[in-house]
Parts: C-alpha cells; sequence; structure tokens
C-alpha cells in the first residue's frame, strides 16, 4: 500500500501531492456502475464509483480513511486526494487540540 502512493512506476495513487512530514498507504479502486463508460456518454449514472482506503502514519498507524465517490469515475483521482485532505486536516488541526487535553 505504500508503492501506492511513492512508488513512481507502479503506484496507482504516486501522482498525488503528498503531505509534507507525514508517510501514509493506501490503495485505490474503482467499482463498475453499469458498463466502462468512463464519461464518454455523459451520463454521470454510468460512471464507476471511485474507492480510496489510507491509513497513516505508515510505521505506526493513527488514523484510517475510507473515501467511495459514487459515479466519481477513477480511485486515484477523484478518492485518493480527498483521503490525503482528510489524512493532512486530522494531523494538522485534530491531532494537536487532542494532544494538548
Amino acid at each position: 500500500m505504500w508503492r501506492v502512493i511513492y512508488d513512481k512506476k507502479i503506484g496507482t495513487a504516486s501522482h498525488i501531492k503528498k503531505v509534507e512530514g507525514l508517510e501514509f498507504a493506501g490503495k485505490t479502486g474503482t467499482a463498475q456502475v453499469y458498463n466502462l463508460d468512463k464519461g464518454e456518454s455523459g451520463k454521470k449514472s454510468l460512471q464507476d464509483h471511485a474507492l480510496f482506503i489510507s491509513f497513516a502514519p505508515f510505521e505506526s498507524p493513527e488514523i484510517v480513511v475510507s473515501v467511495i465517490v459514487d459515479n466519481g469515475g477513477s480511485g486515484s483521482s477523484v478518492a485518493a486526494p480527498i483521503a490525503r485532505d482528510i489524512i493532512n486536516y486530522y494531523f494538522e488541526n485534530i491531532k494537536p487540540r487532542v494532544a494538548m487535553q
């Protein structure tokens, strides 16, 4: 799952912007809805569902994030950036507040 994010040769989500100072891991996925329309017909209801599951930090996980975007298309281009943003928000905003209590 680490290679999905960081291996430029085979990582399906290696193109997404990384979280500075934090390694995370994930797995992309696409659930076929009806056919492999891929947006060609313009019918949103025929596009595949975008999936991405992830955890962070890689070495000692504290948070797990699962994203499903109905009729979103590709997991790597649609769902993975959302999960990355949630992970980034958690470590910048939520974790520091919890640690202060």
